[in-house]
C-alpha cells in the first residue's frame, strides 16, 4: 500500500528573520523541483526528455531562483555577505548570476565572487572562444556532448 509522508525538514532560525519562511518555501521547492525531473527521467525511460517538460521545468528553475534572489537580497541588506554568497550557490540559471551581480553592486569582492561561481558553472568566454575556433578548424567535432555522455554525468 502506498501512502504520503509528510516531509519535516528542521530550520535553524538565522539572524535575518524576514528569510526564515522564504528559506523552507526554496528547500522544498528545490526537493520537489529535482524529484519531479528525476521522475520524468525515468517515465522517459533514457530517452531525451520533451521539450514541453523542459520547457515547465526552466519557468520552475526560474522561480525557485527568484525567490533565493529575495533571500539574497535581505541578505545583503543585513551585511551578511558569507551568507549572501551560500544563497548564490543554490541559483540554477545564467541569468540568475547576471541579477545577483546586479544587486552586489555595492559589494565589490562579492560581485567578484559571483562572477567566479558563475564563470565555474556555466563556462566563461574564453570556452565560447574556444569552442569556435574548435569548430572552424574541426567542423566534424561537435562541441555539445552525446546524448550518452549527458546522461551519464
Amino acid at each position: 500500500v502506498t501512502s504520503k509522508v509528510g516531509l519535516r525538514l528542521p530550520f535553524a532560525r538565522g539572524p535575518v528573520q524576514t528569510t526564515n519562511a522564504l528559506e523552507e518555501l526554496a528547500v522544498r521547492a528545490t526537493v520537489a523541483l529535482q524529484q519531479k525531473k528525476v521522475m520524468q527521467e525515468l517515465e522517459a525511460d533514457g530517452d531525451d526528455m520533451d521539450e514541453a517538460f523542459e520547457r515547465e521545468f526552466h519557468s520552475l528553475t526560474a522561480a525557485v531562483d527568484k525567490v533565493t534572489l529575495k533571500m539574497f537580497a535581505a541578505t545583503i541588506d543585513a551585511n551578511k555577505l558569507e551568507k549572501a554568497l551560500d544563497l548564490v550557490n543554490r541559483l540554477q540559471l545564467e541569468r540568475s548570476f547576471d541579477i545577483a551581480m546586479k544587486m552586489s553592486d555595492h559589494h565589490q569582492t562579492l560581485g567578484d565572487k559571483i562572477e567566479e561561481m558563475k564563470e565555474l558553472k556555466f563556462g566563461g568566454p574564453e570556452e565560447d572562444e574556444f569552442e569556435q575556433t574548435l569548430q572552424a578548424e574541426h567542423p566534424s567535432i561537435s562541441p555539445e556532448p552525446s546524448s550518452t555522455l549527458k546522461r551519464s554525468l
